[in-house]
């Protein structure tokens, strides 16, 4: 029997699976506010990570649960960079924090902008939150670069993940 998809740990509404076609690859997301996990290899995949999310809606993590992480790291020339960016959004969550995936939405803006364009939209995001989450092996993506150059500009709080 299949399991159900839980509701979104942040907000409670309704969560849904989507398929990406041309990369054959799953995600889930909520309908209300948006959360989501990046893509995976199967509907079935997709859906259980999305139900290990732990809900941060309880008032003992009323501290940490509105800050806003983005995470950054490699993208081209990395194979897994999906999965690693998903286990480090996977991890924020766990620890309570709100993070922002941009290897998700950037899957899903590939082929319909430049990467100059997609850049600007990543800057965007990151403009919009509270820290930095700098995956292992960001030194030699451009992008992480400027990401990185910009949260210290900024004077961000930096995390520094490690495999």
């Amino acid at each position: 029997m299949k399991e159900k998809l839980k509701r979104c740990p942040f907000c409670g509404g309704k969560a849904k699976i989507q398929k990406h076609y041309e990369l054959e690859r799953y995600k889930v997301e909520c309908v209300d506010c948006l959360a989501g996990i990046s893509y995976y290899k199967s509907e079935e995949e997709a859906l259980v990570t999305w139900n290990k999310r732990r809900c941060e809606c309880k008032e003992e993590n009323e501290e940490i649960k509105n800050k806003i992480v983005y995470i950054s790291g490699s993208i081209d020339g990395v194979d897994d960079y999906l999965e690693r960016f998903t286990e480090a959004e996977m991890y924020l969550a766990s620890e309570g924090y709100v993070p922002i995936n941009p290897a998700s939405i950037g899957t899903d803006l590939a082929g319909r902008f430049g990467r100059e364009q997609i850049l600007d939209i990543d800057l965007e995001l990151l403009r919009r939150c509270d820290a930095i989450y700098m995956l292992k092996g960001w030194e030699t993506s451009c992008g992480a670069n400027r990401e990185y150059g910009y949260a210290r500009g900024r004077d961000m709080v930096i995390l520094k993940g490690c495999d």
